[in-house]
């Protein structure tokens, strides 16, 4: 039983880091969009150009998130997952 107690303890974090990851990129994306937002209004093309560079790190660190979600995901029991 302590096993099966640790395994659940480990899938909770496991679980909590990726929905970290999650809020995180959806934090960046959301602020990527306000500067967006603001180049365009402001004609400010210097920010529209930091926007789109910005845009390349969050890209990566989606791609990462995902490796990372996909990665746990088989390891979950299915009884896990209903």
């Amino acid at each position: 039983m302590e096993e099966r107690k640790h395994t659940s303890s480990h899938y909770e974090m496991e679980l909590q880091e990726i929905k970290n990851g999650l809020i995180y990129i959806g934090v960046l994306t959301e602020t990527a969009i306000q500067m967006a937002m603001k180049s365009l209004t402001e004609r400010d093309s210097d920010l529209g150009h930091k926007v789109i560079k910005d845009d390349d790190e969050i890209d990566k660190m989606d791609t990462d998130w995902k490796k990372g979600a996909f990665v746990f995901w088989p390891c979950v029991s299915p009884q896990l997952l209903i």
